[in-house]
């Protein structure tokens, strides 16, 4: 009876963090999480076995998504993140650290089938999620085959390694680390420093975006720390869809510099959301970061744009000047989204 109680208690709390991970009402997910894993420890046998595991999967977990997302397999939609995850997902982690040793443990007799277990397991619950509404898949059929390979080898890594991850996390818990790292976490998954991404503009019409812009400020950033002047780019969309991208500029050395991109619709979602990549394996782009459209005017002659970590920002003109209301209202608006402008380069345009 427990070990069910134990699956239908996690699939419960899943099915509640998932449904209400873009909702205002997750805070009843969260409050049913945390009485299951209060419940769980409570009546547990082997709570610092139990906790181990837990502090190990959840670090596992964030290490799994975080790559996940950075490559682009998959990307998950939340209004409140840590270390640029949903907090929901790390939960989910922290709930799923309870299986293996309970209503998963038939698993440890039969090695061949948790692979084959995690390979189709694995997929259905982020496919789930993604019918819930809490993941989007830039390319469902690559997503969904690496989250079967990652899942067919991770679950039998969980389920037969334990005695491995025990013997270096253990002794941390009999020391004063452990007071240190509990303390760290808990500052950490409290802590509401990401408790809102940037706004973007309702409305967006990508084709009268195209053409040619001119750079008029950006955070520095590795991409263009050698761009002395003139910086620019040019949008034409494709057939398929997608958005050329070439990006200009003149370097120190007095050389001129072409980049070549592609970008893409983010979600279906939101109509501005759109994310660009540079970089190129054989033709398959891994990488993809954000191009968020956080302002534009209606004549589409100004623009500010950002992502969703506030690491970059561009404020970019059709025109190689703005007027002073121009640029001050672009200012506002990266400064309302929360980004320093105190990082603000402006650009030299000598066209």
């Amino acid at each position: 009876m427990r070990l069910l109680l134990n699956a239908v208690g996690y699939y419960l709390t899943w099915f509640m963090l998932v449904y209400f991970s873009n909702s205002s009402d997750l805070w009843i997910a969260y409050t049913f999480s945390s009485m299951y894993i209060f419940m769980h420890f409570l009546l547990s046998k082997h709570r610092k076995r139990d906790a181990v595991l837990l502090m190990s999967l959840v670090s596992l977990g964030i290490l799994v998504d975080g790559l996940l997302t950075y490559f682009n397999i998959l990307h998950f939609k939340s209004s409140i993140e840590v270390v640029g995850l949903p907090v929901w997902l790390i939960v989910i982690w922290a709930l799923f650290s309870l299986l293996p040793n309970y209503s998963l443990k038939w698993l440890h007799s039969f090695p061949k089938a948790s692979i084959l277990f995690g390979m189709i397991g694995g997929p259905l619950s982020y496919y789930s999620a993604a019918k819930l509404g809490a993941v989007t898949f830039p390319n469902i059929t690559l997503s969904l085959i690496v989250l079967s390979v990652i899942w067919g080898g991770l679950l039998p890594f969980i389920l037969y390694k334990q005695r491995f991850i025990f013997s270096i996390v253990s002794p941390s818990l009999n020391s004063p680390f452990s007071t240190f790292l509990i303390a760290t976490l808990f500052i950490l998954f409290t802590s509401p420093s990401q408790a809102s991404p940037p706004l973007t503009v309702p409305t967006f019409n990508i084709s009268g975006y195209e053409g040619e812009w001119f750079e008029l400020a950006r955070f520095d950033n590795k991409f263009q720390e050698d761009c002395q002047k003139n910086a620019k780019a040019n949008y034409r969309l494709l057939e398929n869809g997608y958005i050329e991208v070439i990006n200009s500029c003149v370097e120190k050395n007095g050389t001129l510099k072409v980049v070549k991109g592609l970008a893409r619709k983010q979600n279906s979602e939101s109509p501005s959301k759109y994310e660009a990549s540079f970089f190129t394996v054989l033709g398959w782009r891994p990488v993809w970061g954000d191009y968020w459209i956080l302002d534009i005017d209606k004549d589409y002659t100004v623009a500010v744009v950002g992502d969703r970590n506030r690491k970059f920002a561009w404020i970019i003109s059709r025109n190689i000047e703005i007027t002073a209301t121009q640029k001050k209202r672009a200012i506002s608006i990266l400064n309302k989204n929360g980004y320093d402008t105190q990082r603000l380069f402006f650009s030299k345009q000598d066209y």
